[in-house]
């Protein structure tokens, strides 16, 4: 579609009165762009595409009656809307189904097109398509309006819209649609790969025929399914990344970086973008692997068993050699001798071996003393409590999550309930389990300085601890974790469900943070946060219905098994008052748990909390008004 200007003008004086009143602290920036936004997904100040929700007028379109005119004379229904610097739209599903009106507004603009150069002027109208290349030279701020690609603009009248004082009338946004593209769209974009790496001569072209070919009819049969429904959204999430990992990779360099073929795997592969992607961040693995660098100590007055299950091929004769030498509790002076490497060599190989988990030092179990455990729904803020608490003197902690911790023990992992929850009663606890996970947890502690509990001398170690510890699959388990530390003491954390559902949701998009991949007897390829009971028949619901059920589940299972404890073992910490009044809430857990209050405690509370380093996107009390349908829905079906 070629630049086009619309049969209308608009008054550029009474746009700059508008644009001018807003400070530049009202200017939303990301890396690229910047913005005053008008109207957007949920009406809150976020970029988000408009399959993410509901179009709705911002705070800022309130205070801009002229704009509200101007959008009402389109007579066409609006999706988002800003005032804005002019940035080149990253070519994306969105502008598939949009188009953009921009309104220079204080200089004229310079279009580049292909080889022309079309001047704008203020107060001018000129409709785009972000799917075709074109640049503008401007110095000041657009006026944008997105309307959808199938809109009929091209009926639009001449008109000139004079500024009409307190106009108030309400603008017509486009409703909301979970549409994706339809087989005979899909149809048409991967004819359009086929057709330019045929050109490129890709040598396995029969293979990749076959490939898209089977995509396209299991795209076709998810359809039929769906629809343009949310509850395929797994199904979909599924079939785009089989698109990208079988289709994209393999095609990616035999495509023209302008063609046709580019522009299809742009379309297919951002189909389900809520929102311009993130800023990758540390994934926990990643954090994980960053925590294990730090060497472990070797002490001279320890023994030291082996852990390995089976030869590791990968290894060197010497750390063979010292694993061997292990087989029966040893100390440093005992492998030297069966040995006869050299002291420092040891001390090398041995701490490498720690880190392996191929070697473990043998050690006396601490006592532990009322340990701390935050239970809650998954993104209910734990980990925001959690790393603060970390600061306190007193306590230890693993530094993370106890996921694999736990579930490594055979009896512990779901599967051997045969995938039913993470449900575990205090049947499970026996004094076997109780002591291994007892050991583990030892393994793992550091305190709040980062020095690991296994790294200081034998006689430096206490011989009492104050453990906290935070996984949202604890949920299901305050039965089990009270039978394995019968002086355990509980926080419960509590968020408001819609906050929280929107979080969970947000994650289960991301993709990012998988607990079971594959699921037996789950259609999709996997599955995020806890696995609650009932959870089979979620099979075919959307991803905020989910959402829903792991937030009640969580919340009903903690509130229930609590009520059974004394009253002196657990306290209820709401997050809104984590935020709000962070200092006061972290003196009651303090006062609870007997903790002791000092300077660095002090110091970090006399500043704003951080943001938690598991967040995806910035934090604001209404962002879940962006899904505030979806979810609304999902609670009235939760009953």
């Amino acid at each position: 579609m070629q630049p086009y200007k619309l049969p209308l003008s608009f008054d550029p004086i009474q746009l700059t009165r508008e644009l001018e009143q807003f400070n530049e602290i009202e200017w939303n920036s990301t890396s690229n762009k910047s913005a005053i936004i008008l109207t957007s997904v949920g009406g809150t100040i976020n970029w988000d595409f408009a399959i993410s929700g509901s179009l709705k007028s911002t705070i800022f379109l309130e205070r801009c009656s002229y704009v509200k005119q101007i959008l009402n004379s389109l007579d066409i229904p609006i999706s988002r809307c800003r005032f804005t610097k002019f940035t080149v739209e990253q070519l994306n599903y969105h502008w598939f189904r949009h188009v953009i009106i921009y309104v220079p507004i204080i200089t004229k603009c310079t279009l580049s097109h292909r080889d022309n150069n079309i001047q704008m002027l203020p107060g001018e109208a000129w409709i785009f398509d972000n799917n075709q290349p074109y640049n503008i030279d401007v110095n000041n701020s657009l006026l944008a309006i997105e309307i959808p690609r199938n809109s009929q603009y091209n009926t639009l009248l001449n008109k000139n819209i004079s500024h009409l004082e307190n106009y108030s009338e309400s603008v017509n946004l486009t409703s909301y649609q979970f549409e994706i593209l339809r087989p005979s769209e899909i149809q048409q974009l991967t004819t359009a790969i086929l057709d330019e790496v045929k050109i490129t001569k890709i040598p396995t072209f029969d293979i990749l025929v076959t490939v898209i070919e089977d995509f396209n009819k299991q795209w076709q049969k998810v359809f039929i399914k769906f629809g343009h429904n949310s509850n395929g959204e797994l199904a979909y999430q599924d079939l785009i990344a089989y698109f990208n990992k079988q289709i994209i990779l393999k095609v990616r360099k035999w495509l023209l970086p302008q063609g046709n073929g580019i522009y299809a795997i742009n379309i297919i592969s951002s189909m389900l973008w809520m929102s311009p992607p993130q800023p990758k961040r540390l994934s926990r693995n990643l954090l994980t692997k960053k925590r294990l660098q730090v060497k472990p100590a070797v002490h001279k007055d320890v023994v030291y068993r082996s852990l390995k299950q089976e030869l590791n091929r990968n290894l060197r004769p010497n750390q063979i050699d010292i694993l061997a030498a292990c087989d029966s509790l040893v100390n440093l002076q005992e492998i030297q001798l069966i040995t006869r490497l050299k002291s420092d060599e040891i001390i090398t190989i041995v701490q490498k071996l720690l880190a392996m988990r191929l070697l473990t030092e043998e050690f006396q179990c601490p006592k532990f003393n009322q340990p701390i455990f935050i239970v809650s729904a998954p993104r209910a803020g734990s980990t925001l409590l959690f790393n603060t608490l970390s600061l306190f003197s007193d306590l230890w902690t693993i530094g993370e999550e106890s996921h694999e911790l736990i579930e490594s023990i055979p009896t512990l992992h779901p599967s051997y309930r045969n995938f039913d929850s993470n449900c575990l009663s205090a049947t499970e606890a026996t004094t076997k389990i109780s002591m291994i996970l007892q050991q583990r947890f030892i393994r793992e502690l550091q305190n709040r300085d980062g020095n690991s509990y296994l790294n200081f001398p034998v006689k430096q170690r206490p011989n009492k601890i104050r453990f906290m510890e935070k996984t949202p699959k604890n949920a299901l388990r305050i039965p089990f974790l009270k039978a394995v530390f019968p002086q355990a003491i509980f926080i419960y954390l509590y968020r408001d469900p819609k906050e929280n559902i929107n979080s969970m949701m947000e994650f289960w998009r991301s993709r990012r943070f998988i607990a079971y991949q594959p699921l037996p007897d789950w259609p999709y390829s996997n599955w995020s946060f806890l696995l609650i009971p009932g959870w089979r028949k979620l099979a075919g619901c959307s991803i905020a219905e989910i959402a829903a059920y792991q937030w009640q589940t969580a919340n009903n299972y903690i509130k229930n098994d609590l009520q059974k404890l004394p009253e002196s073992d657990w306290c209820f910490i709401n997050y809104a008052d984590l935020i709000g009044k962070p200092k006061e809430t972290i003196y009651k857990i303090s006062k609870f748990a007997k903790l002791n209050w000092d300077s660095q405690i002090e110091q970090t509370l006399s500043n704003p909390l951080p943001i938690s380093p598991m967040t995806l996107s910035a934090p604001s009390p209404d962002k879940w008004l962006k899904h505030a349908e979806e979810i609304n829905e999902a609670i009235v079906k939760l009953g």
